[in-house]
């Protein structure tokens, strides 16, 4: 069955030097609603973008389709910045990007 409650994997859309840093309990929106809040987070070296990881909740089910189908934003220090929100690693699990 579907999962009220997952973990996933969080990546705030702006990729310039003045994109705040992830470090944990920043609320997690979609569609303007808070929805869970991150775990923990860092700068992600590969994906050149401050990343993190957190707990959503969603009655329906949290699935791949419903992450897909929302506006995402993470709230840092009071102001909200646009992110993406994934069930899948944001780095390259198979190493297909080595094998090129």
């Amino acid at each position: 069955g579907v999962l009220p409650k997952r973990l996933v994997q969080v990546m705030l859309e702006d990729a310039t030097a003045h994109a705040p840093l992830l470090y944990h309990e920043e609320p997690i929106l979609r569609d303007g609603e808070i929805v869970g809040s991150t775990r923990s987070g860092a700068w992600g070296h590969r994906v050149e973008r401050s990343i993190g990881m957190g707990y959503v909740q969603h009655a329906a089910g949290v699935t791949a389709d419903w992450l897909a189908g929302g506006r995402w934003e993470i709230e840092v220090a009071g102001e909200r910045y646009a992110a993406r929100a994934q069930l899948q690693p944001w780095y390259d699990p198979k190493g297909e990007r080595i094998k090129i």
